[in-house]
């Protein structure tokens, strides 16, 4: 017998979200975090596991990447703006807390008149 998943006690966001967004559009992947500990909330590719963003902080020097937080919700998007083919992937949403807790959003990107 497994054990529950336990990652749905810390997030609202089902784990393996699809997302689909336009090359060249905005892509927003979602994180809702439900436990009210003061867990930072990291943002990681998975392709390569860089490290987007820590709490409020981008680290990629790749400027198309930013948090959009709404905190009263616990709302911890992952804004991508000018999206390109490279983005698809696995994106990790990562709360600190022990032992680490995540869920994973999958982006799709598609061409301006819906071909992949």
């Amino acid at each position: 017998m497994s054990p529950m998943f336990p990652a749905a006690m810390y997030f609202a966001t089902q784990n393996n979200t699809q997302v689909t967004a336009q090359r060249g559009g905005t892509a927003l992947l979602p994180c809702t975090v439900i436990s009210q500990s003061s867990a930072l909330v990291s943002w990681i590719r998975r392709q390569d596991f860089q490290l987007l963003t820590v709490g409020l902080s981008t680290y990629s020097s790749d400027e198309r990447f930013l948090v959009e937080h709404l905190r009263h919700l616990g709302h911890w998007a992952l804004r991508i703006k000018s999206v390109r083919t490279e983005d698809e992937g696995l994106y990790e949403c990562q709360l600190s807390v022990h032992p680490v807790q995540s869920v994973f959003v999958e982006l799709k990107v598609v061409g301006k008149h819906g071909h992949v």
